[in-house]
């Protein structure tokens, strides 16, 4: 059978269907398409973004997590927001960049607890206690 030059085969369309049904599958497993790699030290920081509690650092999260199609006015303030909360640290809220995205976010949160311990153990005044403690959480 003589067939129009760059015409397909019905196998050739049929493999070409199968790739598409199957790069369907593979965005449909992955709605969130790019990963943001968010990591803290000290680690096990809770990440809290639009949508509530994400888990735990280190963690990696959908684009569409941060990024969401859907939401209420109420979350508006938070969209593209990542929180980061830790038991004796300083809480990290940051706006989610292009760049974080490609890169990952790596964020060193302020311990707050070493302060506490010292002023505990009478090694610094409560007035060197907040004057520390407010330079620590106004610093970038």
């Amino acid at each position: 059978m003589n067939r129009p030059t760059g015409a397909l085969s019905p196998r050739a369309r049929i493999a070409g269907l199968l790739g598409a049904l199957l790069a369907l599958s593979a965005a449909a497993d992955d709605p969130g398409g790019r990963q943001l790699r968010i990591e803290s030290d000290p680690p096990g920081a809770e990440v809290l973004l639009i949508g509530g509690i994400a888990g735990r650092t280190p963690l990696s999260v959908g684009e569409r997590a941060i990024y969401p199609n859907d939401y209420s006015d109420e979350q508006a303030p938070l969209y593209g927001l990542v929180t980061l909360r830790r038991a004796g640290c300083a809480t990290h809220v940051q706006r989610v960049t292009l760049d974080d995205i490609e890169h990952g976010m790596r964020v060193r949160l302020r311990q707050l607890q070493v302060l506490q311990e010292l002023l505990d153990e009478g090694l610094m005044s409560a007035a060197e206690e907040q004057r520390i403690r407010r330079a620590l959480l106004r610093s970038p």
